[in-house]
């Protein structure tokens, strides 16, 4: 290890306090007395030292609960999210760790920490637990009673018996009887509490009962199943997105009651106290993948301006649409389309090989909520203009929707339908143009009368399409109905993203209530190789831009 350095790194470690330096290849160990406690340092460099920082263990008498003292006694020196080491200066890097690492020792015995717990809770209750939870239940500032299900060894929560259903249903789980389903009472704790966490049922109550606001409903909830065992989630201050699970054991019964038998005298502090069978509480680490918490932790929380969205075609374009909203946090959809996937749509479809044969709806619902269970999807295998003329409800109740299809008869009569309804909300009409030199939307917000008009002439053909004749680019492989257009999906995605962020950041957010035309410019430089003729409006266009205009 840095053959000519030892004699350096000795004196450094010296000058912060250790003693019986012992230096043998990559791991160096020492002791030191901190606070009136002996221990001893281990250090370790691994592989990739110095590019990663080293690794740093302690061993002595009470330590173990110490903040950020992990099981194994290796010290969490530095946030690595945060920082890096300097691999230019290794023995500067080892100094600093072993000094850093005392840090927290000291921090911790002289109790000048403690409010770190609060960040780590999570990890140091997973230390101490028994079993997986997964749950779908937002925890939050209110005390109530919730769902819960053990299957294996794992348990499952959720708000209320038909959220625990569907969720169930939606991660494989069917055909589970609510009868398993068992009252979890989820508690807001006002003060937080500390590791280590081998409480008793005793201990557990006591610390419940400290919480004033929430103890009346506590008390009654354990009356209610004692002898037996009761199940108790709660979250600490600081941290009310995430919550944790303890099951209250079973207990004996005291003398002069009869084990089946309820009664509302037997008071829970009572039955702690007296408890011969001193099983300790059942300790569960929740994994919370409730639909708010995922979009908190990787993304920028649920978005408010869109709850639900109804999309007609999904093809290619609908696909890939479908895809890109979820992913900005939407997870209600309505879908219609009444195709299936061939082999055919694979290089350029959100759903691929294993969806083939199978309704392009139903593909993309399975593989949307297999990414995340919280999404709700309801499909409808039907031609679109049959859609609309039957399902009034469903167009009101969506927040905006998107007309995928291509297909110039169905836009006007989707236009002309919500108009009947007296729909208020946007309607996207998306398509391409051919090798995706250019992608097109209408953003329809005002329904006047000559919409449609507006934007097509009197044969149908759009004004303002960026290749002249598009028709004859489109390609057929045998049949009438084997006609495509050539794009990929790599530049349909890039569309779709550019749209969206426009669509939702400049255009909902802003409260635009006009019309307007967006159109994308594609690698538009490929048209001479490609043998295209483009229209003169567009000639000085350069790749990849985007052009915004209002048509009302």
């Amino acid at each position: 290890m840095m053959d000519g350095l030892h004699e350096e790194l000795d004196c450094l470690l010296s000058d912060l306090g250790f003693k019986n330096i012992k230096i043998h290849n990559k791991k160096i160990s020492c002791d030191i007395l901190v606070e009136e406690h002996t221990l001893r340092l281990e250090c370790v460099l691994p592989d990739a030292f110095p590019y990663v920082f080293p690794m740093i263990s302690v061993y002595g008498e009470n330590i173990e609960s110490l903040p950020h003292i992990n099981d194994d006694n290796s010290i969490c020196t530095f946030d690595v999210n945060k920082a890096f080491p300097n691999w230019k200066e290794p023995v500067k890097i080892i100094v600093e760790s072993m000094e850093q690492a005392l840090n927290v020792i000291k921090k911790g015995i002289l109790k000048e920490n403690d409010e770190e717990y609060i960040e780590e809770f999570n990890a140091y209750w997973q230390r101490e637990c028994n079993f997986i939870c997964e749950s779908v239940f937002d925890p939050g500032e209110v005390a109530t009673v919730i769902k819960c299900c053990m299957l294996g060894e794992k348990i499952y929560i959720a708000g209320s018996t038909d959220d625990l259903d569907k969720f169930l249903y939606k991660i494989g789980k069917q055909n589970i009887s609510n009868s398993k389903y068992t009252d979890c009472l989820y508690i807001p704790l006002s003060l937080p509490i500390y590791p280590p966490f081998s409480y008793s049922n005793l201990e557990f109550f006591k610390i419940m009962k400290k919480d004033a606001k929430h103890y009346i409903m506590y008390n009654e909830f354990l009356k209610k199943y004692l002898p037996n065992k009761a199940v108790i989630a709660f979250s600490i201050p600081g941290n009310r997105e995430s919550m944790q699970i303890f099951i209250h054991s079973d207990v004996s019964i005291p003398n002069g009651f009869r084990r089946g038998r309820k009664s509302s005298i037997l008071l829970p502090v009572f039955a702690y106290q007296k408890d011969t069978y001193k099983r300790p509480p059942q300790k569960g680490f929740v994994k919370t993948i409730s639909h708010k918490r995922l979009f908190h932790r990787g993304g920028i929380g649920v978005p408010k301006l869109i709850d639900k969205v109804l999309i007609i075609g999904c093809g290619s374009v609908g696909s890939y649409l479908t895809e890109a909203i979820s992913e900005y946090g939407v997870r209600k959809f309505i879908l219609v389309d009444n195709e299936k996937l061939s082999v055919e749509n694979i290089a350029r479809h959100y759903c691929g090989y294993e969806d083939v044969g199978r309704s392009k709806v139903v593909s993309i619902k399975t593989k949307l909520i297999k990414h995340n269970p919280n999404v709700e999807c309801n499909c409808f295998e039907k031609d679109g203009n049959v859609f609309i003329e039957e399902f009034n409800n469903e167009m009101m109740d969506s927040d905006i929707i998107f007309l995928a299809t291509a297909s110039t008869p169905l836009e006007y009569h989707v236009i002309e339908k919500l108009k009947s309804i007296s729909f208020n909300k946007p309607l996207v009409i998306i398509w391409v143009e051919p090798f995706l030199l250019a992608a097109h939307a209408l953003i329809i917000n005002r329904y006047d009368d000559n919409i449609f008009e507006k934007m097509f002439d009197e044969s149908f053909d759009f004004k303002n399409k960026v290749v002249i004749d598009g028709d004859q680019y489109l390609k057929k492989e045998s049949g009438c109905q084997s006609t495509f257009m050539p794009y990929s999906a790599f530049s349909l995605k890039q569309f779709i993203y550019s749209f969206l962020n426009y669509l939702i950041n400049e255009n909902i957010a802003k409260n635009k209530d006009g019309n307007y035309h967006f159109t994308w410019i594609g690698n538009i430089n490929s048209v001479n190789e490609l043998g295209i003729k483009i229209s003169d409006k567009y000639v000085q266009e350069r790749p990849y831009e985007i052009i915004i205009k209002r048509f009302d």
